[in-house]
Formats: C-alpha cells, structure tokens, sequence
C-alpha cells in the first residue's frame, strides 16, 4: 500500500490548468521540486494530460516553470542506512515507488541523475535507468545511468544499475518502467527492479589517474619497515572509455567497444575482439595503437591490459558485424552506423585489424564545388562519380556486384578520375581512397570485405599477376572468399561481400591474362566491364575543360580539391538513402529495369543485360543524388552519361549475343586468315600436300569481279579450329548468321564429294559472309527516343 500522505507530499492534481500552447485547459499533474528531500522549494514540474489519462498530445506535454538543475521530485521518506531509488521521469520514479521501493526521486531528466545528492542516513543509491544509447556525441538512458552511478561511487556510496527488459517499442524507441507496468504488471517491475548489479567502475588492481590522465595498476603490495603494507601503483595506459561488450546476432563473437582518447584530445572508437584479448598475438597491441593509446610496453604492463579488458564487463551490449555496410536496416562504416539502429548500438568489428580510407576532410559544398561540378560535360567523370555513389542500393535491390574497368593511355587521366570517385567515400594520405591491384587475390578478398556495399577503387591492372587477376575478378563481383582451413583444422566460415569497383590500367584482362597464356572468359569480361579511356575529343578522358586551357589543369584542379574535401557524398547519400528506404529502393528496381528495357535488343543474351543492369544501376544512384541535392547536376545528366558509356561499350562488344560465341567466331576467322592454304588443300589441285590439314578450300567464278571462297573443314579439324570453346554452338551461331550452310536434313555438317576423299561430312563455310561487315547488327536502344521516366523516384509505379 501506498503511504499516501508521503506521496500527496510531491504530487497535486488539477483538473483544469491553462496551456498556452493550445489556449485551452487540460487537466495537469504538478509535482514539487527542491535540492534535498528536506530541502527548500526550488520550481514546479507540469505533466498535461489527455482523454485516455496518458500525455496530452501536444508539443510540450511536460515543462518545469524553472531551473530545476541539482533538484528532484521526492517520493517517500529516507530510512538509516538505507537505500535511495533514482529515475529519469516523475512518471518512473511513481512506477518504482509503486513496486514498493520506500524512497525514490526524479532527477526529472537523464543528464540531471548525476546532480541529485542522496541524504547522509543514505548508504546506497538505485539508478532505475532507461533504456537506450546515445549517437556519435549524444547520450542516452544507460550513458546517463552510468554517469550518475559513477558520481555516486565517487561520493562513498554504494551504486547499482537496472534497467527494464531489452524490448523496443514498434516506433523503435526502448522502453521505460512506465511502459513496463503497462505492458506487464506492477510484478514485473518489481522483478527487474530486484535485478539490480553492483555498479563496478572498473575490475579490482585498476584505478583512474586523480589527474585524469589515464589507467594505473596494481603493480605490487610492499611492506615497510614497521610491517605495514603499502600498494604500488603503475602507469597503465592513457584515457580511455568502456563502453560496450560487443557480441553478434548469434551471441558469439564477443568483445569490447572502446574510445580512446588520443594524445592530441581525438576521441577514437574501437571494437576488439575477445579472441584477440586471450591469444598471446601482439595483434591487439598493434590494434590498441592504430587508434591512438599510449600505453606502457613492459611485459608485466602489457598483461595487465589485457587482464583489463578481459575483465571488465560493460553493462551496456552493442551488436557487432565484421564488415561495412548494411545490416538490419543501418549502414555501419568503420566509424559511423547510419540509420534507424531501434535504440541499440551497432559497431564495426573485423576479425583482424584494418586499414581503411573512411576518413572525411574539408565539406560537402568545397566538394561539390571542387570535384563534382566538373563532372557536368565529362561523361566519364560522371559515370565513375555516380558509380562510387552506387554499391549501398545493391543489397537492398538484391543485385549482385561487379566492377568497370578504364583502359587507355598514360596520360589519359584514368588516375584522376579513380581518384576523385574515390572521394566520394574518403581520402587523405597520398592515394586517397586508392587501392592497388598489386596484391595476392587472398590479400583483394580482404580489401573486398572492408569495401562492402562500397566502392572499391583499384589502380593499375598491370601490378597483378594473371593468374590472381583470374580468380580476382570472379572473386570481387561474386562477392564470397575461398573456404579455408584454421590451423585447429575447424572450416572457418567464408566472408561475403557485394561492392562496386572500378579499375584502370592501360591494357585490360584479356591482354594480361594472355601474359600466362590465360583467356578471359564471357563470365569475366561481364563481371569487369571495360570501357575506352578515350572520350575521342583529344583530352583524353575529358569532354569539357569547364574554362581551363588544357586537360592537364583540369586534372590538377580536380586532384587539388579531392585532397582537400572528402568523404561526404556517400554518408550523406546513405543517409538519403535509410530516410525513406523501401520507397527508394522500389524506385530504382523500377528505374533500372526501365533502362535495362530502352539500352537493350529484345533478343539481347543475358550478358549483354547483366552489363545493361548495373549501368542502370549506377545512372539510378546519380539520379538519387541528383534529387537528394548531392551533387550539382540536372536531372537526366547522369541517365544520359550512363547510356552513351553503355552504347560504346556494346559496339566495342560487337554483339548483343553471347561473347563466348562471338570469340569463337572470331577465333574460326582468324584460324583462316592465320594459315590458309597451309592447313586447307585446294580443291582445284588436291594432289598438292598439306601439312596437318583441316579441310579444303574453293574457288568459285574465278578471275571474276566478285569471285566466291568457300571453305570445307572436316569434323576433327573443326575441333581443333574452335579449341577452347563449344564447337557446337559455334557452329549453330554460324549456321544462324547464313556464314554455315547446312544439309537438308538439318545438320550443321554437309555430305559433300571431296577431291580425293569422296563423300565426306564437312562444315561448309561461305568465307564472303565470315568475313563480311554484315555478320552481327548494329546494337541500338529501343525506341525511337531515350526517355527514362522519374528519375527522382517519386513515381516509381508509372
């Protein structure tokens, strides 16, 4: 039962008090606010009311009518030695006085919990925290919660935190003990209430520095001459805060979440795993100094750490991945979680340590000036722009990777233009957000998962050996690492990823595959898509020189801004982006399908589609930007940029068909035009040997203006002309085109009565046709006009 006279000591009801926000009346808790539980009258705190006895739905349904700071709402009476029973809210406090928990005060809001001083007959102090972490510099319900039990530890008193069950309301706000009650009763309040934990700042033998400088230790227990014993404590480490155990979705993968306090006052956060902390690798050591701890290296110092961090036990828990990107609706860069996280903490937590280039300079408007804005009239420079914007809409499309590629010349500026899309995600140092090909395909997978649901900029194609280039770009765009075995002979499971990444050198696959005498197949050339560096107005890979005399100073202003501003447009287009995702996202599957529709024939191959997708992909993401205010460009800049580079790209191809095909008909013309009568018997003198023969070779109205070559390949030469490739459907595709004519019956091989060998069955190939201009279609776009409706998304159903 409720001591109510105690209570009526703190409460008033009015059943009518004027609200100037609404100019009317509406019925109105008001409690009364003083500096000690005996103390003087300080200010009033108003709750307003609605018809359902909850808040008034209105803008500012509590106010104190002044400063209240150091104050709080008393609840019950003090007992000797007893405890006192903080909470954030009147309405939480109520609910733990309810539970039956004889003394309790509202500090009336989280960062005022510290403030409120318990009496002296008081021995321990309760923080009835609400739930919930704050962002970046922010704080929340536990950080407050902490920071009271803190202040309470420093005052001599015994502090413990509880807090209500881990549940998040459905606007993804956390719940509080006001919440609880209603949802589960006054029992289950007390329960949670009775879960309280000894609030223990830090493990017994580690103590903060009195000057805040750091950790020390317990380094040893000596004893003086006269037998008493005194501690000696040791420099541990500089500055640092707890502020998490980090652990999976699965509940395994645990660690530590910290921020660290750098020597000139940066304040870095960092995720390490426990696996770390209990081997004996100096890996975490290395770990520890990345992010800026200054901590004592000798061997006994250094065990003391880890024994730290393995001990201590934060009471707040973040869920940790082991890549960027998204996960659960939030995008998590090594730094920064972008998105609706529903009040929990969500970290970046490798499985190794990593460098990464997700650094920011300058501003979005010196970027926006000094990159993007050269953008408009260089087709190339906005494709890779818009293409680095591109990867966070691959997961939510659901559409797989793959990367583009720049070959050209030298002094083509293809550097330049990696460099400044690499801006759109981070910089600094001498590369920016460059990285080289030059490395094993194992060392690329780990660059990849870093680079997840990101941009990947690779420079140079020609540092990689072939054959890791052979794996690598199956690996790069289908997004999984080889399974490996973990010296403990366990499987350990293989990383996933699914990026964008642009590429230059000045030759391409093909040509350096060819250095180990490797072929690329279809599959690759779709996942590394090469476009010509050259935009064919004599500036290299520049159209516009946007005032300039020579492409040369354009590139020099370009790479001039890009050290100076970066890392802006992704997080700002991811943020874009997680505002209102389900509708975006719906508006690019519809826009790019709609591209993919108008850039390709109806009887495009599946390749020629893939290709046509991402491009559409990446005009989708210039278009989002576009409309997001991102980048300074007009609407259907990008789209149109995206399908000239597509169009080129196809005639480069030369078929909208399969490219296995289209080499294997390449491969049969230059197989002709290699060896000739060498490997083919004339038919008009077949007593003339041949070395190795493949067939024969006619001539018809010969001497005349347009004499006609047919040539006549046996079965087992066929196979050896189209090596490395299906023979059959080589055959088929040539069958189709009118360059093979078939039988009668239908087969792609003919009975024809050879000089010397009588009726054989042969591939009879008219070499007027196989090397003619009118072997494959000119590609086009579907419709009379280039037109891609709504490209700002708002409509993305028409």
């Amino acid at each position: 039962m409720l001591d109510w006279p105690l209570f009526q000591t703190a409460i008033r009801f009015h059943p009518r008090l004027w609200c100037s926000e609404r100019d009317g009346y509406y019925p109105a808790i008001l409690f009364r606010v003083s500096d000690a539980y005996d103390g003087e009258f300080k200010t009033l705190h108003r709750l307003y009311l609605g018809e359902d006895g909850g808040k008034a739905k209105i803008a500012s349904p509590k106010k104190a009518y002044g400063e209240y700071g150091g104050g709080a709402i008393w609840f019950g009476t003090p007992q000797e030695g007893g405890e006192l029973v903080k909470a954030e809210g009147p309405e939480n406090a109520l609910v733990c006085f309810m539970a039956g928990r004889p003394f309790v005060a509202s500090a009336i809001s989280g960062a005022n919990l510290k403030n409120v001083v318990a009496p002296p007959s008081v021995k321990s102090v309760l923080i009835a925290g609400d739930r919930g972490r704050g962002a970046g510099k922010g704080k929340a319900g536990e950080d407050y919660a902490e920071d009271a039990a803190s202040a309470d530890r420093k005052k001599k008193l015994s502090a413990a935190i509880t807090y209500p069950p881990a549940r998040p309301k459905p606007n993804g706000k956390w719940q509080d003990w006001n919440d609880l009650l209603v949802s589960d009763g006054l029992d289950a309040v007390r329960e949670a209430l009775a879960q309280a934990e000894p609030w223990e700042d830090l493990p017994f033998g580690f103590r903060w520095q009195e000057n805040g400088r750091g950790l020390e230790f317990l380094n040893r227990i000596v004893k003086g001459e006269d037998g008493a014993e005194d501690e000696e404590w040791d420099w541990l480490c500089s500055e640092v805060r707890f502020l998490a155990t980090t652990l999976n979705a699965d509940s395994k993968d645990w660690g530590l979440y910290l921020e660290i306090k750098t020597r000139n006052a940066v304040w870095h956060k960092a995720a390490i795993p426990k696996t770390d902390l209990v081997t004996s690798s100096e890996d975490i050591f290395k770990h520890l100094a990345y992010h800026g701890l200054d901590f004592n290296i000798t061997p006994r110092a250094k065990t003391k750490l880890r024994e730290l961090l393995v001990r201590y036990r934060p009471k707040s828990y973040a869920l940790c991945v082991p890549k960027v990107g998204f996960h659960d609706g939030v995008f998590v860069l090594p730094d920064e979680t972008i998105g609706n996280s529903k009040g929990r903490a969500v970290v970046f937590q490798p499985h190794k340590p990593v460098e990464h280039f997700y650094r920011k300079g300058g501003s979005l408007k010196g970027w926006q000036d000094g990159v993007a804005a050269y953008a408009r009239g260089n087709d190339r420079l906005m494709f890779a722009i818009a293409a680095a914007l591109a990867p966070p809409l691959l997961e939510p499309i659901g559409m797989e990777g793959g990367g583009i590629h720049f070959r050209g010349g030298s002094t083509a500026g293809k550097t330049t233009i990696l460099r400044a899309a690499g801006t759109v995600w981070g910089g600094g140092g001498q590369y920016g957000f460059m990285r080289t090909w030059r490395a094993t395909d194992n060392a690329l997978e780990a660059v990849a998962a870093i680079h997840n649901n990101a941009f990947l900029a690779l420079d140079e194609i020609a540092e990689i050996e072939s054959k890791a280039l052979f794996r690598a770009a199956y690996a790069l765009a289908n997004g999984r690492q080889k399974e490996r075995m973990q010296r403990t002979s366990d499987l350990r499971s293989a990383c996933t990823w699914r990026l964008l990444f642009m590429s230059t050198g000045e030759i391409g696959m093909a040509e350096k595959l060819s250095e180990d005498r490797m072929r690329a197949t279809g599959g690759q050339a779709v996942r590394l898509v090469e476009i010509n560096a050259d935009a064919g107005h004599g500036m290299g890979m520049f159209q516009s020189l946007h005032g300039f005399k020579e492409p040369k100073q354009l590139a020099e202003a370009l790479n001039a801004s890009g050290r100076e501003h970066y890392g802006h447009a992704a997080p700002a287009f991811i943020r874009h982006l997680t505002g209102d995702l389900e509708r975006l996202t719906e508006g690019a599957k519809a826009f790019i399908g709609r591209f993919v529709h108008q850039a390709c024939a109806k009887d495009a191959d599946g390749q020629v589609a893939r290709v046509a997708g991402r491009f559409g992909l990446i005009a989708a993401a210039g278009e989002l930007a576009i409309a997001a205010a991102i980048v300074p460009w007009r609407r259907g800049e990008v789209r149109e940029a995206c399908k000239r580079l597509f169009l080129e790209w196809l005639a480069a191809r030369g078929t909208s068909g399969p490219i296995e095909t289209q080499n294997g008909i390449l491969q049969v013309k230059g197989f002709i035009e290699l060896h000739g009568s060498s490997r083919f018997s004339s038919w008009h003198t077949p007593g003339q040997p041949t070395l190795n023969r493949v067939g024969f070779y006619r001539i018809f109205d010969q001497g005349a203006d347009e004499e006609q070559v047919v040539y006549y390949v046996l079965p087992e030469g066929w196979k050896e002309i189209c090596r490395g490739h299906d023979a059959r459907s080589i055959a088929s595709a040539m069958v189709e085109r009118g360059i093979i004519k078939p039988d009668n019956d239908g087969k792609y091989q003919r009975v024809v009565r050879l000089p010397g060998m009588g009726p054989r069955r042969c591939y009879e190939i008219d070499a007027s046709l196989l090397f003619g201009d009118e072997d494959e279609p000119s590609p086009h776009v579907n419709g009379s006009a280039w037109v891609l409706v709504g490209p700002d998304f708002t409509a993305p159903d028409q």
